[in-house]
């Protein structure tokens, strides 16, 4: 470890660089250790300070040396530099640190490609590491120096490892110190720097961003799950002024880079925006509905190719069990959640819109899902599609599904599939008596 201060600062970053991504398990407890021994002025050297960090953040996911190390970031001496370190880091000796090295294994070796770092990547590793380890008092000094990081970070001081790294980073700063932190979260700048992470142009870049190198869809899926994950918080926070929440939603764009996140998520990634959007859409401000029908989701491919996977006709009792759980059900039925609020509190106001789309026709299937849930909120949304007007009408009409499966579930097991059915069969047949033939299985 001392020898990497007699190295030039190309050379060390990259030295540390390797170090980082091969200590687990390539070297003795004992040897990595001696980390904690190194001079703190070497943290502050060009070309090491990232590296370092992203070293101590690997130890601490092992037990035998995560004790050590963590003693060693409590000094009150280690603990200040690590916060000024968080406040000003030191350039990387280059933009960008790529290494090949060869990894030992069973084999005989494998060729591996240390991922791009960027000047932020360990800082912000170590500091997701080390937060939950923190005492009280140092966790919320901890808390206002990540706050203090994000508002001054760029996409480019991080890779896509870096981002997804941020992103759990500020969920977990909110999830520790929730007084200090909802307040803020709410605020417009932190909503919009959220929206902005997740907005479709460094997506696109980030997926564009080879996999081997901590890019592609999967870094995609789950910088857009956790970041989801932190905008629900305020939500859930009893506390949390919504009034300024939604506010800041509408300031920030947050509506419009969900729904456009869909161009680069699998249909099974859908169900973080689409439950957040569910939850924005329940708040009391009607111009996020108009920001949703507006980017015209309803025929997204990917909604649709999602739409399509959930109708499951012949699954057997483990399949249904297992797609209960599945997050294309959560989905699913945060969509048809979505559309049922939308089509009850607007009036008709959005009924073109969606009659438009075909979601309608598409999601007639789901009145005969195996999973009550689905059925039960299916025909809600039918019963609030006929609620204020006559509109959907011709579509039942010509369905060759809906109005007889709504007959069905009638008598369904389910008591709430059963009083769902009931009021959409009542408001079929409410407003005139097209629907009337149909109703009476003719």
């Amino acid at each position: 470890m001392r020898s990497l201060l007699a190295v030039g600062p190309q050379d060390r970053g990259m030295l540390v660089a390797v170090l980082a991504h091969v200590a687990a398990g390539m070297l003795p407890a004992t040897t990595l250790t001696t980390v904690c021994q190194i001079g703190m002025d070497s943290f502050t050297r060009p070309g090491c300070t990232s590296g370092l960090c992203m070293l101590l953040a690997s130890l601490l996911q092992h037990d035998s040396a995560a004790d050590s190390i963590v003693q060693f970031l409590r000094q009150p001496s280690c603990f200040e530099l690590l916060l000024q370190i968080m406040k000003d880091p030191p350039p990387l000796s280059s933009p960008v640190t790529q290494v090949h090295v060869t990894m030992a294994d069973q084999q005989g070796g494998s060729a591996a490609w240390i991922a791009r770092e960027g000047s932020h990547d360990g800082i912000v590793s170590l500091a997701l590491a080390v937060l939950p380890r923190l005492k009280s008092a140092q966790a919320e000094r901890m808390v206002r120096s990540i706050w203090e990081l994000q508002d001054r970070l760029h996409p480019s001081q991080l890779s896509p490892s870096g981002q997804v790294v941020l992103a759990s980073l500020i969920y977990d700063s909110v999830c520790v110190s929730p007084a200090m932190t909802v307040p803020s979260l709410i605020q417009p700048k932190a909503v919009s720097i959220l929206a902005q992470a997740i907005r479709l142009r460094p997506l696109k870049k980030i997926l564009a961003w080879p996999t081997e190198m901590g890019g592609g869809s999967g870094a995609v899926a789950s910088l857009v799950r956790q970041t989801v994950s932190t905008l629900y918080l305020p939500v859930m926070h009893s506390t949390a002024d919504l009034e300024t929440f939604s506010a800041s939603i509408s300031q920030g764009h947050l509506v419009t880079s969900l729904v456009a996140a869909m161009d680069v998520l699998s249909p099974e990634s859908l169900a973080a925006p689409l439950g957040l959007l569910a939850r924005i859409l329940l708040l009391p401000d009607e111009s996020h509905m108009d920001q949703f029908i507006a980017c015209g989701p309803l025929t997204h491919p990917t909604l649709l190719a999602l739409v399509e996977h959930a109708q499951h006709p012949s699954a057997t009792i483990e399949q249904v069990a297992a797609m209960e759980l599945s997050l294309e059900t959560t989905a699913v039925g945060d969509l048809v959640a979505i559309l049922s609020h939308v089509a009850r509190v607007a009036g008709t106001r959005y009924y073109g819109a969606v009659l438009e789309s075909g979601i309608i026709s598409r999601l007639g299937g789901l009145l005969a899902s195996k999973i009550p849930d689905l059925r039960a909120k299916m025909c809600n949304l039918i019963g609030n599609l006929c609620k204020h007007g006559n509109q959907f009408y011709p579509l039942l009409a010509t369905h060759d599904r809906i109005i007889p499966e709504l007959c069905l579930r009638l008598r369904d097991f389910d008591s709430s599939v059963r009083k769902f059915a009931g009021f959409a069969l009542g408001n079929a047949g409410f407003h005139d008596s097209s629907l009337y033939p149909r109703l009476e299985g003719r």
